[in-house]
């Protein structure tokens, strides 16, 4: 009897193998960062490191500085010599009279932001408000042609660029960063600089 029930397993496992799944569990694997050649935008760890700058930095007998606006990906940067990338939120910049800073309050603009030339070396407009209600050292960022701002200086530089423009410094300002009119995009990015500098920068 036993061998009777051993021929029909047997019979059985034939007709219905059972098969076994070995199951691995492989480390998540990590995605790095794309090589600089190949990525979209700039990040943080191509600028200059900021212990270096200051020794990076020089301005000629004339006074402006050993920098120049090239096109990098999606935006203008400052370069320095060697190539090297400066970035534009160092303090450094603001102590020979180059300003760079993101336009602030967009959210509550986006139809000039849409219909406005933010792209990169596009001419901006910078517009005192000293009667603004929430700031009186407001300063406010219109594309070229625009009739309504697309947003304003943020503080940090309001109250300097505010300033210089009531003691009727001439100024002015470019996007380094941001979109064609009628496309959407990021906040512009602007540049603000004495007229000689920029020639300067743009040679």
């Amino acid at each position: 009897m036993a061998g009777f029930w051993q021929r029909l397993f047997r019979r059985d496992e034939r007709q219905n193998p059972v098969i076994t799944a070995r199951v691995e569990r492989r480390a998540p694997t990590r995605r790095s960062a794309p090589p600089p050649a190949r990525r979209a935008t700039v990040h943080s760890s191509e600028y200059v490191p900021r212990e270096e700058e200051e020794t990076l930095l020089r301005l000629d007998a004339n006074g402006l500085p050993n920098l120049r606006l090239v096109r990098a990906r999606d935006r203008l940067v400052l370069e320095a010599p060697g190539r090297r990338w400066v970035n534009p939120s160092s303090p450094n910049l603001r102590r020979i009279g180059i300003t760079v800073f993101r336009v602030r309050g967009v959210s509550h603009h986006e139809a000039a932001v849409r219909t406005g030339r933010f792209t990169p070396g596009s001419p901006v407009r910078l517009v005192r408000e000293p009667d603004n209600e929430h700031d009186p050292s407001a300063v406010a960022v219109y594309a070229e042609k625009a009739r309504r701002p697309a947003g304003y200086v943020n503080k940090q530089n309001a109250k300097r660029l505010a300033r210089l423009l009531d003691a009727g410094d001439e100024l002015v300002a470019i996007s380094t960063r941001g979109s064609a009119a009628g496309r959407d995009g990021s906040a512009p990015v602007v540049l603000v600089t004495s007229p000689e500098i920029l020639a300067h920068l743009q040679r």
